[in-house]
Order: structure tokens, then C-alpha cells, then sequence
């Protein structure tokens, strides 16, 4: 085993199991307290807007991320260096479609 490799499971390893672990705390429809922004907000603010759908969503981006982050990881092991510009493209574009879908109206609560 080269130091690269030693580096990348002992760095990313860690990185991967928390957002995996984070992620799938999320999918049950909890862990509100770590999405930034929303732990922020009043109660009143809270209150108009689906928390469970919003957990949810986020939790399925972080399952996204972690194994983006796993394929990474495989990838640079494996002296397969393209994939870090995968990697790269990946996160830029399941962060901005998280930004839309997340700020849009879709997990906010109709009066």
C-alpha cells in the first residue's frame, strides 16, 4: 500500500461513514437539527414547512454524496485520476439542484 492510499481510507473513510450514517439518520424523517438554515429558524418559520419531506430530501442528497464520495475514493485507489474531474462535476451539480429544489416551494406547507 502506497501513503496515497493509506491517506485516502484514513481521511475519507471517517468522511464517508458519517455522511452515510448522517444520511440514512435523515431518511427517517429526523436530524432536522443539521440542516443549516432551518435549525436557525423560529418556531413560527418552522412551522411552514414540511420538516419530514425536507429531512428526507436532504437525506437522499447526502446518500448522493457519500457514495459520490466512495467512488472517489475507489477511483484514486485504483490510480484512475479522471474520475476526480467526475467527482467535481458530480458535487457541483447534485449541490446546485439541491439548492433549487431545497429554497423552492415544494416543502413549504399551503395555508
Amino acid at each position: 500500500m502506497t501513503s496515497m492510499q493509506i491517506v485516502l481510507i484514513t481521511v475519507f473513510g471517517p468522511i464517508i461513514v458519517l455522511f452515510f450514517v448522517a444520511a440514512l439518520f435523515m431518511l427517517k424523517g429526523k436530524g432536522s437539527f443539521l440542516i443549516a438554515g432551518y435549525n436557525t429558524m423560529s418556531k413560527e418559520e418552522k412551522a411552514r414547512y414540511d420538516e419530514k419531506a425536507l429531512t428526507k430530501f436532504i437525506g437522499r442528497i447526502m446518500l448522493i454524496i457519500s457514495f459520490m464520495f466512495l467512488i472517489l475514493i475507489i477511483g484514486l485507489f485504483f490510480s484512475i485520476y479522471w474520475i476526480i474531474g467526475v467527482f467535481v462535476a458530480g458535487i457541483i451539480v447534485t449541490s446546485i439542484y439541491a439548492l433549487v429544489k431545497a429554497n423552492s416551494t415544494k416543502f413549504k406547507i399551503k395555508p
